[in-house]
């Protein structure tokens, strides 16, 4: 019951946060701060129920996991706008290759930056929690992504439709 409520609001959420945007035509580059702090808050609501945390555990997952997520928005805000400079210098007629191999760099930069966010959270975790909580963790965060990347699936479908009903043109995706 739990669960279907807080995927359902989720849910609500994720479709009712867009809707100031509808006569645009583009989406903006990145979510709102707003909207990345009610996912993390989502998240750990739903990891510390799954993995039945512990007071003690919760004081110390709760700061972390949420430095964390901040540290890799900022990251993954850069890395986005380094793809967009990347695709723009490839579209030019006369490809600028020392800029573009200096692209690809700081593309890589950033991923291996996002990547050790992520192992610095899962070492913490695996000396953090018991081997039954880490191994959750593990099988966690597969499903969160899976569930979220379906919902924001269905809420761009539906978002679509409504703008198709009311004759404006659907955000590019």
């Amino acid at each position: 019951m739990k669960k279907t409520l807080l995927m359902t609001l989720a849910a609500a959420l994720l479709v009712v946060l867009p809707l100031p945007s509808l006569g645009q035509e583009e989406p903006t580059p990145s979510p709102e701060p707003r909207t990345e702090e009610n996912l993390v808050t989502l998240k750990l609501l739903r990891l510390t129920q799954v993995l039945e945390l512990t007071e003690d555990q919760t004081a110390k997952v709760y700061p972390l996991v949420t430095r964390l997520e901040k540290e890799k928005h900022v990251i993954l805000k850069d890395l986005n706008a380094e793809m967009r400079s990347l695709r723009e210098l490839l579209g030019a007629e006369k490809p600028d290759e020392p800029k573009i191999l200096a692209g690809i760099d700081k593309v890589k930069a950033m991923r291996q930056a996002v990547r050790q966010k992520e192992e610095e959270l899962d070492l913490f975790f695996k000396k953090s929690l018991t081997t039954v909580q880490y191994a959750k963790t593990l099988l966690f965060q597969a499903d969160f992504n899976r569930r979220l990347s379906e919902m924001l699936d269905r809420a761009r479908t539906y978002r679509n439709q409504f703008l198709k009903k009311r004759g404006f043109n659907s955000p590019q995706q």
